[in-house]
């Protein structure tokens, strides 16, 4: 791919990233966007192996694969597996394409019986290498300074770090070049949902638009969601769900602290209860 071709995507993903957050999900159909999605142009370069097909973008998505080990116990809530054995899982998944473009698995990170579940959308690896994320490891899962900041949240509430534990909704740390899509969404949300029927949180604190679409499938804006609980339910368990902005976010926008403070101490005030 040329410089001018890779710094146009940049742009566009930058542009499509900001129209998500603030809650711009639609498009109106036009002449020159119908014509811009269908146009027979690749914008991979062969050496990456990508297979192109030059069908409409609406057209192209395919029925994601289910992952092959976890899939059965997430309908068995008596299962015997462990925050381990998905670590496992993890390391080893080739449910969906996404796989190709791993850096690096990012299974979760923090105690067993965790009253708070913190829940990102997926790990971003730049020039720096990126280390992975176990059942008690202490890989990156945010990112670096975003995982410092989150652990400085946690203790302003008063949780040590093994009381709270930490993931994303894709479980493939990628390059800042890849974007997860819905399909890979939909695969990796059945290795959450069985996190979560193992540590069994009383909270879960959605960090992020993708998170709190993927949870809670609302297509409202963040800002308008966040601040309340959702209940959320997992194999019968009802769970509070409190939707807030990433730490990723608020290293860019410091003026967003006080609300994810104000959504952290309602979180603290919910466990105390």
């Amino acid at each position: 791919m040329d410089a001018d071709r890779r710094q146009l995507l940049s742009d566009l993903r930058s542009q499509l990233a900001y129209h998500l957050h603030i809650g711009i999900t639609e498009y109106i159909q036009c002449g020159d966007l119908r014509d811009f999605l269908t146009r027979d142009v690749c914008f991979f370069s062969p050496d990456r192996g990508d297979e192109y097909d030059p069908q409409p973008v609406a057209e192209s998505v395919e029925k994601p694969a289910e992952p092959k080990n976890v899939t059965q116990a997430c309908a068995d809530t008596t299962s015997d597996l462990t925050l381990g054995d998905i670590v496992t899982e993890v390391g080893r998944c080739q449910s969906c394409p996404l796989h190709h473009e791993r850096l690096v698995p990012v299974a979760g990170r923090g105690g067993g019986r965790a009253q708070l579940l913190f829940v990102g959308g997926w790990l971003v690896g730049g020039d720096s290498p990126v280390s992975p994320a176990g059942e008690a490891g202490s890989g990156d899962v945010f990112g670096r300074e975003e995982d410092v900041m989150l652990g400085k949240m946690i203790a302003a509430i008063h949780l040590q770090p093994e009381e709270c534990y930490v993931t994303n909704i894709i479980k493939c740390g990628i390059g800042p070049q890849s974007q997860p899509r819905p399909e890979h969404i939909a695969v990796c949300l059945s290795y959450l949902r069985q996190q979560i029927q193992i540590i069994r949180p009383r909270v879960i604190c959605a960090m992020g638009p993708v998170a709190v679409r993927a949870l809670l499938g609302q297509k409202h804006s963040l800002s308008r969601l966040r601040g309340r609980f959702y209940p959320y339910e997992v194999a019968g368990q009802q769970i509070q769900l409190m939707p807030t902005y990433h730490p990723g976010y608020l290293l860019r926008n410091h003026e967003m602290k006080s609300a994810v403070w104000a959504d952290l101490q309602a979180i603290e005030k919910m466990l105390a209860g």
